[in-house]
C-alpha cells in the first residue's frame, strides 16, 4: 500500500510555506494521496492541548471564512489589502486540503522546522528543517524515531541527520516572477520578515517593507525599485527581487559576512552582503544568472521529491 501525505503549513504568505506547498503538489504530480493541512499557529514551544486546540478551531473557522470570502467576491477581494494576503495571487494553487485532524497509519506527516511535538499523533513524522530554528529541549519537541531532511547544509543538524538527507524544492512562477522594466527606477523596498527581531533594524524605513503584501504587488514593486533591502538573511525574495531587476542587497549582522550565511551548495546570484563595492558588482553581475539557475532548480525538484519518496519508504517501511 502506498504511503499517504500530510504537510503541516501556514498559508502561503512565506517562502517555506511555499515550498511545503511545493511538496504536496510533486507528491499529488507522482501519483500520491497528498494533502495541506493549515495550522494558522506556529508551534515554536511545547503547548497545553486544549490550549493548542482552541486556538487551532477558531482560527479553522476563520480560515475557511476567509477561502469562502474570496470565492465570493473574486477579484474585488484584492481591495482589502493584506486581510486576504495569503488567499490571493499564491505561488502553488490545486493543493488538497485536509481539515478532520485524523491521521491514520499509512499517513506520513511532514511537520516544518517551527512546529514543537506532533499533535496530530502520527506514526510516521519527518521533519523539514527550513531554517536555523531548533528547540533547546530537542528530546520532547522530537520523537525518537523522527525522520529529518534538511532544506539546506547551512540548516542541517548532524546529530538529528546523520544520514544528511536533504530535500531542496522550488516552484518559482517565472512568468510572474519575470523582469518588464528595464529602464528608469527609484527607491528602496524591504524584507524584514526573519530579521524582525534584530537590534540594528534601523527606526524608519524610506520604501515599502513588502513582507505582507500579496505575491503579484511584491513582484510589482520589485520591478519599480532600483535597491531592495533584506533583513532577513535567508530568504529567496532577496533573489527574487534581483531576478526583477533590483540591485538586491542582504544586510549582515555586525561583524559577519557573504561565508558567514552562503555555504557550497548556495552561491547567492543576485545578492550583495553589504554595499561595499565588490559586493554590489557581484550581485549586478551574478543576477542574469538567476533565470537559468530557477528553471533548472524547479527540474530538480522533481527528481528531489522521488529521492524523498524513496527514503521515505525504505525508513516507514
Amino acid at each position: 500500500m502506498k504511503l499517504k501525505y500530510v504537510i503541516v503549513s501556514p498559508r502561503q504568505k512565506y517562502g517555506g510555506a511555499i515550498v511545503l506547498h511545493a511538496l504536496c503538489k510533486y507528491l499529488s504530480d507522482e501519483g500520491y494521496d497528498a494533502k495541506i493541512f493549515y495550522t494558522n499557529i506556529y508551534v515554536y514551544r511545547k503547548w497545553h492541548k486544549i490550549r493548542f486546540w482552541i486556538k487551532w478551531i477558531i482560527g479553522t473557522v476563520i480560515d475557511l471564512f476567509k477561502s469562502a470570502a474570496v470565492k465570493i467576491l473574486g477579484e474585488k477581494a484584492r481591495s482589502y489589502g493584506g486581510f486576504f494576503n495569503g488567499y490571493i495571487d499564491v505561488s502553488i494553487t490545486g493543493c488538497k486540503r485536509k481539515i478532520i485532524p485524523y491521521i491514520d497509519n499509512n499517513t506520513v506527516v511532514v511537520y516544518p522546522d517551527v512546529i514543537y511535538g506532533n499533535f496530530l499523533n502520527a506514526r510516521m513524522v519527518v521533519r523539514w528543517l527550513l531554517s536555523f530554528y531548533k528547540f533547546a529541549d530537542e528530546e520532547e519537541a522530537y520523537g525518537k524515531n523522527d525522520f529529518f531532511f534538511a532544506y539546506r547544509k547551512i540548516f542541517d543538524n548532524e546529530k538529528l541527520n546523520p544520514g544528511k538527507h536533504r530535500l531542496c524544492i522550488s516552484y518559482f512562477n517565472l512568468d510572474m516572477y519575470k523582469q518588464t522594466n528595464f529602464g528608469k527606477r527609484n527607491g528602496c523596498c524591504y524584507i524584514i520578515r526573519k530579521g524582525n527581531s534584530r537590534k540594528d533594524l534601523p527606526e524608519e524605513f524610506n520604501g515599502v517593507i513588502i513582507d505582507n503584501l500579496p505575491e503579484k504587488e511584491k513582484v510589482r514593486i520589485f520591478n519599480e525599485s532600483e535597491y531592495c533591502i533584506s533583513y532577513d538573511l535567508q530568504t529567496a525574495y532577496s533573489q527574487i527581487a534581483a531576478l526583477r531587476g533590483c540591485i538586491s542587497v542582504v544586510i549582515p549582522e555586525p561583524g559577519k559576512k557573504r561565508k558567514d550565511y552562503r555555504l557550497g551548495d548556495d552561491n547567492g546570484y543576485g545578492e550583495a552582503f553589504g554595499f561595499n563595492e565588490q559586493e554590489i558588482n557581484y550581485a549586478k553581475k551574478t543576477a542574469p544568472k538567476l533565470l537559468k539557475l530557477y528553471r533548472e532548480k524547479n527540474n530538480e525538484s522533481h527528481k528531489e521529491v522521488i529521492y524523498f519518496i524513496k527514503e521515505c519508504e525504505k525508513y516507514f517501511g
